[in-house]
């Protein structure tokens, strides 16, 4: 695979991390793999294909070329560990799929050419945004917020 097709399969594989989000709630009901885990797998394989690229992460780069299926265990591991720990199946699949986001968007940095600094910049903003954007409307409304409050006499002034 060449290094353009390799960099057009990652973003390819990248955009499919915001396919993940449900609007309905149905599939969160219990650990799963989503589009974000999968894409930082795929990013994974593709990279590691390229000539002096290796696994950046110490807890996978032990299983060389078998990182990105490694991953995808551990990913589901680690979300069933947080379900078993207490914490709602849907709160635990969205904070690994984040990290998973993070991984996807600093892969295909990587891939393009980037450093490690501006790759995890992109990753850290990628995965922001993923947590932004799947972030259960409930906590928008019960979460605490500051507010200003401006007395009457000061913006009803003529």
């Amino acid at each position: 695979m060449g290094r353009r097709s390799s960099i057009l399969v990652c973003l390819l594989c990248s955009a499919l991390a915001g396919c993940a989000a449900d609007p309905t709630n149905t599939r969160n009901a219990e650990p799963r793999l989503a589009a974000p885990d999968f894409a930082d797998s795929a990013t994974t394989a593709v990279g590691l294909a390229q000539p002096g690229i290796v696994e950046a992460n110490p807890l996978l780069a032990w299983s060389g070329p078998a990182a990105p299926v490694v991953g995808l265990a551990a990913k589901y591991a680690i979300k069933q560990a947080l379900v078993d720990g207490g914490i709602a199946p849907d709160r635990a699949n969205r904070s690994v799929e984040t990290g998973s986001t993070f991984a996807a968007c600093a892969n295909v940095a990587t891939i393009a050419g980037a450093a490690a600094p501006p790759a995890l910049a992109l990753g850290l903003m990628c995965g922001a945004a993923y947590a932004e954007a799947t972030r259960p409307k409930e906590d928008l409304v019960t979460r605490p917020a500051a507010y200003v409050v401006v007395p009457p006499e000061v913006w009803s002034r003529p």
